[in-house]
């Protein structure tokens, strides 16, 4: 298995819609990521719930092919409480969350939720044959967790754009995988963008899947 050529291990400007189900339920989603120049880039996702707009969003840099995050923000018109300002203080070796006014000790190549995606994509497009078994340390509800992922292998996944070719991932907590994994999907020739990703938790699945995207200005479409 290998990465077209075409594909830059570097973000490339993104945008993408997505279909969520869970159970009865189905909502659409969408995700942008751009490049902000010097090398920093935003991400953000947003879903309309109740006529209310729930978001999250990262910036941060990218510099040989490594993710440095700077901010992430997410954004719970429900529960402001529950809403996140998550600053990286890399002088100081924390992340700062406003909301909760906590503290988080950090170490070099840590990630917010988000930006952790784009440095598994970089991963993953860098070197798709010699990917396995990474860790990857993330920032998430004022706890610093460990996230690993394991190869898969390829995979065709069907979609409304045709038939993509894919790298299939499955994401856990070590010792943990037995409770909760997600099963990740990312498109072989479209710069590993995510395709569809299940949410296996309690012998259900949830799941989201790409319905139609741009990579650098180009339509996805099917590679079959």
């Amino acid at each position: 298995m290998s990465v077209s050529s075409h594909v830059a291990a570097q973000p490339q400007a993104f945008s993408g819609v997505y279909e969520a189900h869970y159970g009865l339920l189905t909502l659409t989603g969408r995700q942008q990521v751009k490049s902000l120049g010097e090398d920093r880039w935003n991400i953000i996702n947003f879903v309309d719930i109740l006529a209310l707009e729930v978001s999250e969003n990262a910036t941060f840099i990218v510099t040989d092919q490594q993710v440095s995050s700077q901010r992430y923000e997410f954004v719970n018109p429900f529960r402001k409480s529950r809403s996140v300002e998550l600053d990286f203080d890399w002088p100081n070796l924390q992340a700062v969350e406003h909301v909760a006014n906590e503290t988080t000790k950090i170490k070099p190549a840590v990630f917010d939720t988000l930006s952790y995606q784009m440095q598994l994509q970089i991963d993953v497009c860098s070197d798709a044959e010699g990917f396995n078994d990474k860790q990857y340390p993330v920032v998430d509800s004022g706890r610093l967790k460990t996230y690993q992922v394991d190869m898969i292998g390829a995979a065709d996944v069907e979609t409304e754009m045709g038939m993509i070719e894919t790298i299939n991932l499955r994401q856990y907590r070590p010792g943990k995988q037995h409770e909760k994994q997600i099963v990740i999907w990312l498109a072989k020739n479209w710069q590993c963008v995510l395709v569809r990703m299940e949410f296996h938790e309690d012998d259900e699945i949830y799941s989201v899947q790409l319905t139609e995207g741009v990579v650098a200005g180009e339509a996805i479409t099917g590679d079959k």
